[in-house]
């Protein structure tokens, strides 16, 4: 079974990489895609609890469709629009002991950052985040101010919960979960 999946995986990560995608994904499926009774959908037909082979599976034809991108390592890129400057979403779900994704960890970047465009830093993005989200889900984040100043935003009032926080000048991390441990691991409770 692990010779299977290590073939698999070789095999994907081989075909995905000879996969030339000549223009940014277009982002036709937007994050306001949630549905509010069913707390496992993620975005782009991504859910909790899908099966490795199925999220492989499912890459590969959103790749084929250009919707992503294959990125650093194993990571999945795709392009977000939905902010005040597009911007590029890395993502690489965990998998719990059944091979099943139990978490959605995100790095987002502004594509025109530079350290004088202080309007596209993390700061800036991990609010625009914040707010695209709110105004989407129609939920209310918690703003966290840590000893240093810097806000981050976390939701836990129902599933998914979500935590957003900046992890430098110019990236910013959104954790989508299932359980409050997770969340709590990524995004502290003030």
């Amino acid at each position: 079974m692990n010779v299977q999946k290590t073939l698999l995986w070789s095999l994907l990560l081989l075909v995905g990489m000879t996969v030339a995608c000549t223009s940014p994904a277009e982002n036709k499926i937007p994050p306001t895609d949630w549905i509010q009774d069913q707390p496992n959908q993620l975005f782009l037909g991504y859910y909790f609890g899908m099966d490795k082979q199925d999220f492989f599976t499912h890459s590969w034809e959103l790749n084929k469709e250009q919707e992503i991108q294959n990125g650093a390592g194993a990571e999945i890129l795709r392009e977000e629009t939905s902010l005040k400057a597009p911007a590029n979403a890395a993502f690489y779900p965990t998998f719990n002991e059944n091979d099943q994704i139990n978490s959605m960890p995100m790095t987002y970047t502004y594509k025109g950052w530079a350290p004088w465009n202080q309007h596209l830093s993390s700061d800036s993005l991990a609010y625009d985040i914040q707010q695209m989200l709110s105004d989407s889900l129609q939920i209310s984040f918690e703003t966290i101010v840590d000893g240093e100043g810097l806000k981050a935003y976390r939701y836990d009032e129902r599933l998914p919960m979500i935590g957003i926080q900046p992890i430098d000048q110019y990236r910013v991390r959104v954790i989508y979960a299932l359980d409050y441990e997770t969340l709590e691991r990524s995004i502290p409770a003030p």
